[in-house]
């Protein structure tokens, strides 16, 4: 496993279980956003190959975020201020894009 398997900017390449666990996480994200996510207990016995060790952490942070954009939604002004996040995201990734070319 890399040291820091979440930094974008690490140019060693993926293992084989770290690209199963991030497809995995994918589609984890996918069910949690379509209301349709499994308990985490019983997503990770649906994913075996996937390291429980790997993959809990990050399920976990994943509804966690969820959790949190939700209460940010549903707040005063809330809408406004995710969808200036969003704008700022993806300016940062298009900058770091623009930065390896």
């Amino acid at each position: 496993m890399r040291p820091d398997p979440v930094d974008p900017d690490d140019p060693s390449p993926a293992s084989p279980e770290e690209e199963v666990c991030a497809a995995a996480l994918g589609d984890y994200t996918d069910l949690l956003n379509a209301d349709a996510a499994p308990s985490i207990d019983l997503f990770l016995i649906q994913h075996p190959e996937c390291p429980e060790a790997m993959l809990r952490p990050a399920l976990e942070a994943v509804v966690y975020m969820s959790d949190l954009f939700n209460e940010v939604r549903r707040s005063k002004g809330g809408e406004a201020l995710i969808d200036k996040m969003v704008e700022q995201a993806k300016a940062r990734a298009k900058r770091k894009r623009e930065r390896r070319k």
